[in-house]
């Protein structure tokens, strides 16, 4: 332990000589433990065997620990990040330090502390990545409408007559009155995702008419796809199967009663459990929502104005900062006030409401920067005003982003939900091109208040 000390010591004044912007951000100390602990979770993940593929309940379970056991160490290496950056602001070490290169500062910090939030979740992309390299999904693709087809043929559950003390009852699997035919209940040990159902002709839980020539086929088809998928069938003879099944007890009284009328599966849950293993990878649901990016989203927003904050904290004064978020507080107060007062005054504020607060925004952001810039106040109160701008401007340009977009829809204006309207992108795309704007402005306006900070506090006129 003395000997792993000492050569974090002599790391640690070697690269306070050779590089004392990066030991004042930490950068010794934050991104070594981030990436072995990143790389440790990721190989042990990577390990976990998925062929056969274990139960699925036991699987999100140990993921789940994961994730819960490292958000207690993520939080307090957030924290350590956050504390070590205001110890050695500008005011305590010297004023080139760490800021003479303010914009990659910021940058630093939200790339940091987005690394160090999705910490947590490297297990979870781990697990993903090998259940895309392990899962035969090309396959499963084209034998999933035989699977969805012919599943009821093999295993059914009764219904209740009574049920909740409800009259319930109904036949499910039945031949009509020719013996040509099958009537039955359509039915699937997972309801399909979205995904999956552009795929296929799928009627959940429907009621379904067929020849008999349609069920032996559907029959063959379903033995010669679910082997594959651990779902062996005792009982091969498609003119067989069909005879037990329409001569099973398919429903009793009460529900407490109820178990499987007929199942042909040598072994039906494993079936069960590929099949919720499948439905789960392709609807990127539980653990594998990772591989959606709108999972990441509040951990992007987290890192973003945790790291604005901090780079405000770092380049002002304590005093000016706490000054600032008082205002950048107040503001929403009176907007609030003013709205409400408006709702209550005006007759026609419900048709004009993005209108009424588009313009409310616009003067308070105008006396920001009005008392920020212009004003002969004292230098503390342009400052705290600065500072409120600096966090205000990001959020009132997305505002009017979304409410202009309330503005142009034709639709509302002309009071009919029913008109043609046209419009050059669809809703999804106009979110994410928000966000991304709504990003970029925080970066712009970061970079733009840095040179401020740095010419009012580093280096004063």
């Amino acid at each position: 332990m003395k000997q792993l000390r000492h050569y974090f010591e002599k790391i640690n004044q070697r690269f306070i000589r050779t590089n004392p912007l990066g030991w004042v951000l930490g950068v010794h100390i934050f991104w070594p433990l981030i990436l072995v602990l990143g790389l440790l979770l990721f190989v042990a993940t990577w390990l976990y065997p998925l062929n056969p593929l274990p139960d699925w309940s036991s699987y999100r379970g140990f993921f789940s620990n994961i994730n819960q056991i490292l958000i207690l160490p993520a939080i307090l290496l957030f924290i350590l990040f956050i504390i070590r950056q205001i110890k050695f602001n500008t005011k305590r070490v010297h004023l080139k330090l760490p800021y003479s290169k303010s914009f990659f500062t910021f940058v630093y910090f939200f790339i940091t502390l987005f690394a160090i939030s999705a910490l947590p979740f490297v297990a979870n992309v781990a697990g993903y990545l090998k259940a895309k390299n392990t899962l035969k999904t090309t396959e499963f693709e084209k034998d999933i409408e035989a699977l969805v087809n012919g599943y009821t043929h093999f295993y059914l559950m009764q219904t209740a007559e009574i049920e909740d003390k409800y009259y319930t009852y109904y036949e499910q699997y039945y031949l009509n009155e020719t013996k040509d035919s099958l009537i039955f209940r359509r039915d699937f040990p997972i309801y399909p995702s979205s995904s999956l159902q552009d795929k296929i002709n799928y009627r959940y839980n429907s009621f379904d008419t067929i020849p008999l020539n349609q069920v032996y086929e559907e029959m063959r088809d379903f033995m010669a796809a679910s082997g594959k998928y651990e779902g062996d069938i005792k009982l091969t003879d498609p003119h067989e199967i069909l005879r037990k099944n329409v001569a099973a007890k398919k429903h009793v009284k009460y529900q407490d009663d109820v178990d499987t009328a007929y199942n042909h599966f040598k072994n039906h849950f494993r079936f069960e459990n590929q099949m919720e293993f499948y439905d789960h990878f392709y609807e990127k649901s539980g653990l594998f929502w990772v591989a959606e990016i709108e999972f990441w989203q509040f951990y992007l927003f987290l890192a973003l104005a945790i790291s604005a904050l901090l780079f405000i904290v770092c380049h002002t004064d304590f005093a000016h900062f706490g000054w600032g978020m008082l205002v950048a507080t107040l503001h929403p107060t009176v907007f609030g006030i003013l709205l409400g007062t408006l709702e209550s005054t005006t007759p026609y504020f419900k048709h004009k409401t993005e209108i009424y607060v588009i313009a409310i925004m616009s003067v308070l952001l105008l006396n920001a920067i009005y008392f920020a810039f212009f004003s002969k106040r004292k230098v503390a109160v342009k400052r705290a005003f600065a500072i409120a701008l600096h966090i205000f401007i990001p959020i009132v340009l997305i505002s009017y982003v979304f409410l202009f977009e309330e503005l142009i829809n034709c639709c509302w204006l002309h009071q009919d939900w029913n008109c043609n309207c046209h419009y050059a992108i669809d809703k999804p795309t106009f979110e994410w091109l928000a966000w991304a704007f709504f990003v970029m402005s925080v970066f712009a306006t970061t970079y733009i208040f840095g040179r401020y900070y740095r010419r009012k506090y580093i280096n004063p006129s």
